[in-house]
């Protein structure tokens, strides 16, 4: 556990030969998700070099001049591919009316979606429609799509994880995220050469939408706070080449709030760096199935559903991003 509360977990025994020790690593996951809704993982198998490689290409692509990141902007209204700083209002989604959000960032969803009905017609066209890939650098699209397929997969290990720890079969989920609607972004946090406006944050406090995000992010002043069940914010632990994890509302809501969803924000610099102090963050965000109904399931054997509280997971995904969007 570290000073903050937020655990620091080693995910390497899980589904090991030791179901002991695998039973554990489990055991461990559920107190934190139901305590604070946040952990730090090692033990995660993404290579080293592949995250050196996504944190260079990035670093490279948002050095860029404005007039060539802009020929990858995104579609009117939407975030993907390219998003200028203070396009963005997260706290919106929570009610909250503050100043835009100080970032930029760049967004994927799935790189090579088949060609079929689910991705191609109705919400399909929504949250799986073509990328406009920068031209420059000219590793970027590569690596991307190198380090998406390495979160996917290990996000897809953290959801089995996730049902062993609810004493679920570790497949209770695969069904309902064979087709996920997962976006990879790398958030840019610029060194702040300006005061910020009256309660302007790097990332306003909000909850995230879907089952959970993998984020990587650095060492640098201005980061990133959990608001601890007791109201108090405090600093996520920060461990080279970990990966913090948060669950989202939907997971939330899946097992009926038993696992908190938890309000979380980005500060900035203090004035001593703020002129500095360049962060660089790169979530991963997993989502169910568009089409995916969300409703309470049994901590025993998934059959106990509320129909009074079900919703689809794509209406819920768009309804949050729309808030957020900055007119």
């Amino acid at each position: 556990m570290s000073a903050t509360g937020v655990p620091i977990i080693d995910l390497s025994p899980f589904e090991g030969p030791d179901a002991e020790e695998s039973r554990n690593v489990e055991l461990a996951v559920k107190e934190a998700c139901e305590n604070i809704g946040f952990l730090v993982v090692t033990g995660h198998g993404v290579p080293d070099d592949v995250i050196l490689r996504m944190r260079q290409v990035s670093t490279a692509f948002f050095d860029l001049p404005e007039r060539l990141k802009r020929q990858s902007v995104s579609e009117p209204g939407q975030t993907m591919g390219w998003v200028p700083s203070q396009k963005e209002s997260l706290a919106a989604t929570r009610e909250e009316d503050t100043p835009p959000d100080l970032k930029e960032s760049f967004d994927i969803r799935r790189p090579d979606a088949p060609e079929d009905e689910y991705y191609n017609s109705g919400m399909g066209q929504y949250f799986f429609r073509p990328m406009v890939w920068p031209k420059d650098p000219d590793e970027f699209r590569e690596t991307w799509t190198e380090y998406y397929h390495e979160m996917e997969r290990l996000a897809q290990r953290v959801m089995r994880l996730f049902a062993g720890a609810l004493n679920l079969p570790h497949d209770f989920f695969a069904d309902k995220l064979d087709r996920s609607v997962d976006y990879l972004r790398c958030v840019n946090y610029p060194a702040q050469d300006e005061e910020p406006l009256p309660g302007q944050l790097r990332a306003g406090a909000h909850t995230d939408y879907g089952t959970l995000t993998l984020l990587m992010t650095d060492d640098a002043p201005g980061g990133l706070q959990v608001q601890a069940p007791t109201g108090e914010w405090v600093d996520a632990p920060n461990v080279p080449n970990a990966y913090v994890i948060n669950i989202g509302d939907m997971m939330s809501k899946w097992t009926d709030g038993r696992w908190v969803s938890t309000v979380h924000r980005v500060v900035n610099p203090n004035d001593s760096v703020r002129g500095s102090s360049r962060r660089l963050s790169i979530p991963f965000f997993q989502n169910p199935n568009y089409d995916a109904l969300i409703a309470p399931i049994s901590p025993h054997d998934g059959t106990n559903q509320k129909p009074q509280e079900v919703f689809m997971a794509g209406e819920w995904l768009m309804a949050k991003q729309n808030k957020s969007r900055v007119k």
